[in-house]
C-alpha cells in the first residue's frame, strides 16, 4: 500500500506539474489571444482610418483637379520669366567663365614676366661677370659692382617692375570683386527663384477662377447676343431660342447668301453640340469606370474581412469553450485531491483529456498563425488597392486635363468661327449696301431715260449721252427763264413809261 500510496503521489505530483504547465500555457494562450484581439482592433482602426484617408485623397483629387487647371495658366505666366532668369543666369555664368579665362591669361602673363626678370638677371649677372673679367675690376666684396654704370637703368627698370605688379595685382583684386559680385548676384537669383516658387505655390491655392469657365463662357454668349431690350439668362436653350431668332430675323438678306452662312451656322452648332457631348461622354465614362472599378475592387475585399470576422468570432467561441472546459477539469482535480485510493481510471481518463487539450491548443496556435497571415495579406491587399486607386485617379486627372483641353480648343474654334460669321456678315452688308446703290442708280437711270423718252427696254444707252441730253435741257431751261424774265423787264419799262407819259 505504501508503494502504491508512493507511486499514486508520485504521478499525481507529475499531473499536477502537467496542469501547471498548462495553465501557465493557456495563461500565454489567453495573452496572446488578447494580443490577436488588441490587433484586430488595431485592424479595425486601420480600417477607419484608411476609409478616411481614402476619403481625404479624393477630397484632395477634387482639390488637385481644380488646382490642375489653374495651374496651367499661372505656368504660362511664370514660365516666360523663368526662362529669362534662366537666360540671365547662364549669360551670368558664361561672363564669369571667361573673367575666369581673363584672369588665368594674366596669370600666366606674370609668371612668363617674373620668368623673364629672372633670366635677365641672370643675363645681368653674366655681364657683369664678363665687364670685371675685361676690366680687372674685383666684384666679391662690391654688392652693386655697376652701380655707377647702369644705376639708373636699374632703377628705372625696378620702378617699371614694380608697377606692372602693382597694375596686375589691381587688377586681380578688381577680377575678385567682379567674381565676388557675379556669386552673389547668383544667389540673389537663386532666392528670387525660391520666391517665385513660393509664389507659385501661394497663387495656385488662390486662383480658383477656372472652375467657372464654361459659365462664363455661356454668360459671354448670353451678354453678346442681348440688347438693350432683350436680356438673355446664361442657359443653353435661351442661347439656342436667341440665336434661331436671328436667324429667323435675318432671312432676308441670307437669302442673298444663302450657302455660306448655312454652311457656318451648321458647323457652328455642329462643333458646339460635339464639344458639348464629347465632355458629357468624357465625364459619364470617367463616372462609370471609377464606381465600376471602386465596386470590383472593394467588393472582394469586404468579402473578405467579413468572413474572417465570422472566423474570428467562431475561434473566440471555441477559446472560451476550452477555457470552461478546463476550469471544470481543475474543479474534477481538485475533487481527485480530497478522494483516497484507487483512481487510477479517473487518472487515466484525466490524462486523455489534457492531452486532448493540448491538442487542441497547438491547433488554435495553428488557426491563429493563419489567421494573423491572413490579416497580413488582407492588409496588402488594402495597400495595394490603395495604390491602384491613386494611379486610377492620377488617369482621370490626365484624362480630364485632355478634357480641358479639348473643351478650350472647342471654344477656340468657335471663336474663330463666330469671328469669321462676324467679318462675312459685314462683308454681306457691305454687298448689300453696295447692291442697293446699283440699284437706286438704275432705278434713277430708268426714270431719266422715262422723262427723255428714250426706249425702256434698250439698256445700251451710255451713261455719256444721258448727261449730254440732260445739258442740252437745263441749257434749255436756263435760256427759256432768262428770255422770260427780260420780257417781264420789258413790260414793267412800257407800263412805266406809258404812265409817266
Amino acid at each position: 500500500m505504501c508503494q502504491v500510496s508512493c507511486k499514486y503521489r508520485c504521478y499525481y505530483l507529475s499531473i499536477l506539474l502537467k496542469i501547471q504547465q498548462l495553465q501557465s500555457q493557456l495563461v500565454t494562450k489567453e495573452a496572446s489571444l488578447q494580443e490577436v484581439k488588441s490587433e484586430l482592433e488595431i485592424y479595425r482602426e486601420n480600417n477607419a482610418r484608411q476609409s478616411s484617408k481614402i476619403q481625404t485623397l479624393k477630397a484632395q483629387v477634387k482639390e488637385l483637379e481644380e488646382i490642375a487647371t489653374s495651374v496651367t495658366s499661372v505656368k504660362s505666366q511664370s514660365g516666360a520669366y523663368i526662362y529669362t532668369l534662366k537666360r540671365k543666369n547662364h549669360e551670368l555664368s558664361e561672363r564669369v567663365s571667361e573673367l575666369e579665362k581673363h584672369l588665368r591669361m594674366l596669370l600666366v602673363r606674370r609668371e612668363k614676366a617674373e620668368q623673364k626678370a629672372a633670366s635677365l638677371e641672370k643675363k645681368l649677372a653674366e655681364v657683369t661677370d664678363k665687364l670685371s673679367s675685361s676690366m680687372n675690376i674685383d666684384i666679391k666684396g662690391q654688392e652693386d659692382p655697376l652701380g655707377f654704370l647702369e644705376k639708373d637703368e636699374a632703377v628705372l627698370t625696378k620702378k617699371t617692375f614694380e608697377r606692372n605688379n602693382t597694375i596686375l595685382s589691381e587688377r586681380l583684386k578688381d577680377k575678385q570683386i567682379a567674381w565676388d559680385n557675379c556669386c552673389q548676384e547668383l544667389l540673389h537669383k537663386e532666392k528670387k527663384f525660391t520666391e517665385l516658387d513660393r509664389i507659385l505655390h501661394a497663387s495656385i491655392y488662390e486662383t480658383k477662377t477656372t472652375q467657372t469657365l464654361y459659365q462664363t463662357f455661356i454668360s459671354q454668349l448670353a451678354t453678346l447676343l442681348s440688347n438693350t431690350f432683350i436680356t438673355m439668362a446664361g442657359t443653353e436653350e435661351a442661347i439656342k431660342e436667341r440665336i434661331q431668332e436671328i436667324c429667323g430675323s435675318e432671312h432676308s438678306w441670307k437669302s442673298v447668301l444663302c450657302h455660306p452662312d448655312l454652311s457656318l451656322k451648321a458647323t457652328h452648332q455642329g462643333i458646339f453640340v460635339l464639344g458639348k457631348k464629347k465632355c458629357q461622354m468624357l465625364t459619364a465614362g470617367i463616372q462609370i469606370f471609377y464606381s465600376i472599378s471602386c465596386i470590383k475592387k472593394t467588393h472582394p475585399l469586404l468579402m473578405q474581412v467579413n468572413s474572417q470576422r465570422e472566423k474570428i468570432k467562431m475561434k473566440n467561441w471555441q477559446i472560451e469553450q476550452l477555457i470552461e472546459k478546463i476550469k471544470q477539469f481543475e474543479k474534477g482535480k481538485e475533487q481527485q485531491v480530497c478522494l483516497n485510493v484507487g483512481q487510477d481510471p479517473q487518472s487515466l481518463k484525466a490524462q486523455k483529456e489534457t492531452e486532448k487539450l493540448q491538442e487542441q491548443l497547438k491547433e488554435m496556435k495553428m488557426s491563429n498563425q493563419t489567421h494573423q497571415a491572413k490579416f497580413v495579406s488582407v492588409n496588402d491587399l488594402k495597400n495595394k488597392t490603395i495604390e491602384e486607386l491613386s494611379k486610377f485617379w492620377e488617369k482621370v486627372e490626365k484624362i480630364k486635363e485632355k478634357a480641358v483641353r479639348k473643351v478650350v480648343s472647342l471654344k477656340t474654334e468657335l471663336d474663330y468661327t463666330e469671328h469669321e460669321a462676324r467679318k462675312e456678315k459685314e462683308r454681306a452688308h457691305h454687298m448689300l449696301e453696295a447692291v442697293t446703290n446699283e440699284l437706286h442708280l438704275v432705278d434713277f437711270r430708268e426714270a431719266i431715260t422715262k422723262i427723255m423718252k428714250f426706249p425702256i427696254n434698250t439698256l445700251a444707252i451710255s451713261d455719256k449721252e444721258i448727261i449730254r441730253q440732260l445739258k442740252q435741257l437745263i441749257q434749255a431751261y436756263e435760256i427759256s427763264k432768262v428770255t422770260s424774265n427780260n420780257e417781264s423787264k420789258l413790260s414793267c419799262g412800257f407800263t412805266t413809261g406809258f404812265e409817266n407819259q
